[in-house]
């Protein structure tokens, strides 16, 4: 079925904003998750880990149909745009780096994982964040925990809609105004 729609084209910079735009809003579905619990969570610790999770999972759904090269230099423009707004000083940037760092590591493992996995994806990143935060699991109770997973489920098939609807394609003209700018005069 998927096999005879056409895919619209859109350029990097175009599919970079899209990846940021749909990954920064996702922290809010887990905070009212974790207040439904009464968890205590660090709430900005929390913005950077579901971030992550979530333009891990774009790459992940992107790479299917799109060029390596391609999809990591848009995931790279998607986080440069995460930093240029943010109006902290270095120091707090390296600690947030440092966050993403090990968040981004720990996703890859369970996305790009060669070995059988024996859960859902949805699951282990659902167990990911659970233990990123820091939160105790008998507080979680079974009803709660699915709608954990059926979250993190919604963000997959977001994933791979945006990977069905879409190809990266820079036209001459897009390439060249992403080109760097030469200041050797």
């Amino acid at each position: 079925m998927g096999l005879f729609t056409s895919k619209e084209n859109i350029s990097s910079d175009v599919t970079s904003t899209l990846v940021f735009e749909t990954a920064k809003v996702k922290p809010n579905e887990i905070q009212m998750l974790f207040d439904k619990i009464g968890a205590v969570y660090d709430e900005l610790e929390n913005q950077l880990v579901v971030l992550t999770i979530n333009i891990e999972i774009l790459r992940y759904a992107l790479q299917k149909s799109n060029s390596k090269n391609i999809v990591e230099q848009v995931i790279n423009n998607a986080y440069l745009r995460f930093y240029n707004s943010l109006r902290v000083d270095s120091n707090k940037k390296l600690e947030y780096q440092r966050i993403i760092d090990n968040t981004k590591s720990k996703v890859n493992e369970i996305l790009f994982s060669f070995h059988r996995q024996l859960a859902s994806k949805a699951t282990l990143v659902y167990r990911l964040i659970i233990e990123l935060e820091s939160i105790p699991l008998p507080i979680i109770d079974q009803i709660t925990e699915q709608e954990f997973i059926l979250t993190i489920d919604n963000w997959f098939k977001q994933g791979k809609l945006i990977n069905n609807t879409y190809r990266i394609f820079d036209t001459n003209e897009d390439r060249e105004n992403n080109n760097p700018i030469d200041f050797d005069f």
